[in-house]
């Protein structure tokens, strides 16, 4: 796997959670399967992840904040929290190799 594909992965399952009611009400499944297993991996991946990057990713991905909102919240700067997400990005590139 490389990181463009983990960024795109990512980028599907904060949209997927943002839409959550959406997908699991669609009758069909169609859409709503596939992106849910991808979620399901990326939090097998996340449990053993430092508590950083366990909150970066849950903010960002699952809860839908902005890097700018989750830096007002955590009293950091945006360049820091694009640092953990760089972070994140790593940390999930190098589980996928080992699963």
């Amino acid at each position: 796997m490389t990181k463009q594909e983990i960024r795109k992965d990512l980028n599907e399952i904060k949209y997927y959670y943002s839409r959550i009611n959406v997908f699991e009400s669609n009758k069909l499944g169609l859409f709503g399967a596939s992106v849910s297993r991808k979620a399901e991996k990326y939090n097998k991946y996340i449990t053993d992840a430092p508590a950083r990057l366990y909150d970066i990713y849950v903010s960002l991905y699952l809860n839908n904040m902005t890097q700018k909102a989750l830096a007002d919240e955590l009293g950091y700067t945006v360049k820091y929290v694009q640092y953990l997400n760089t972070q994140l990005l790593e940390y999930f590139l190098v589980k996928s190799s080992k699963y």
